[in-house]
């Protein structure tokens, strides 16, 4: 999603951005590659956690402030399966493309690619909540055994193991880096959490035996059919 835009003048990336490339159909609504274009900011279906956090951050700011002047385009893409297009009126009028006809909302979408160029992150806060999103939706999506063996009914399960990952294990979650936990990190994050299924107590038993740690302590159920020694 990176634009070089200081090697370029406004009007040469206005033509570019007006540039209609080869063998692409268009049934949008708007006046594509006459007066609206593209802007450089994009996402794919295979784009990493801080492309698609750029991605949002930036099309929700010009979109905020020009609702009018920019819209967000979807195409099927025969590389990457779909394309998502942040796309701007460029040009005020249909004609020449020189500075004084094109958009204050063009210039503003070439800044975004500037600033990109100092720092890469649109917006820290946004990229870090993404990247939790994502580490959260790795957890809840766990493999079957995993998840037969937590406790999954207590509220903010998945939160809880990946904060015990990340605080108490040292865990460092990196899934634009393909570095996941394996099972027993998560495992013992589970346990750490106190979030074991007292259903699976045997698997439990078995798994602390076999890697040093205490066997959970699992409450114990009365049974509302076994004779009490007293009663009244």
């Amino acid at each position: 999603m990176k634009l070089d835009v200081d090697n370029y003048t406004i009007e040469y990336l206005a033509q570019s951005a007006l540039e209609k490339p080869k063998d692409f159909g268009y049934w949008g609504s708007v006046d594509m590659f006459n007066t609206w274009g593209f802007t450089g900011i994009d996402q794919t279906r295979d784009s990493n956690i801080l492309d698609r956090s750029n991605f949002r951050v930036i099309s929700n700011d010009l979109m905020k402030m020009y609702p009018n002047d920019f819209k967000i385009e979807s195409y099927s893409h025969w590389a990457c399966g779909s394309i998502d297009r942040l796309v701007c009126r460029i040009l005020k009028s249909p004609g020449d493309i020189i500075e004084e006809n094109i958009t204050l909302c063009f210039f503003q979408a070439m800044e975004w690619h500037r600033t990109l160029e100092q720092y890469p992150v649109a917006d820290d806060d946004d990229y870090l909540d993404l990247i939790r999103e994502e580490c959260l939706d790795y957890i809840e999506n766990m493999a079957d055994y995993l998840l037969l063996v937590t406790n999954t009914k207590d509220d903010g399960w998945a939160a809880k193991i990946l904060d015990t990952l990340e605080n108490e294990l040292d865990f460092i979650f990196s899934p634009d880096q393909d570095q996941y936990p394996d099972d027993d990190q998560v495992l013992e994050a589970i346990l750490k959490s106190e979030l074991c299924n007292p259903e699976r107590w045997g698997e439990w038993y078995e798994w602390c035996d076999e890697h040093g740690f205490d066997r959970p302590i699992f409450p114990v159920k009365e049974n509302p059919n076994q004779m009490k020694l007293f009663e009244d």
